[in-house]
């Protein structure tokens, strides 16, 4: 849903280039190693405490 969002966001403020253009300036360690530990890092804490209170 969030990513739903912020593509509408992007969307309405016409800022893709901008996106496009901070993924090319970034340093690749960042695209392909920091920023894909975060995302699963974020997912891994949600799981847990979703789990955490269907479990009886």
């Amino acid at each position: 849903m969030a990513g739903g969002l912020a593509a509408i966001l992007l969307t309405w403020t016409r800022s893709w280039s901008g996106l496009w253009s901070w993924f090319v300036d970034t340093p690749r360690v960042v695209t392909l190693v920091a920023l894909p530990i975060v995302i699963a890092a974020a997912s891994i804490v949600a799981s847990w405490r979703v789990l955490r209170r269907a479990a009886p």
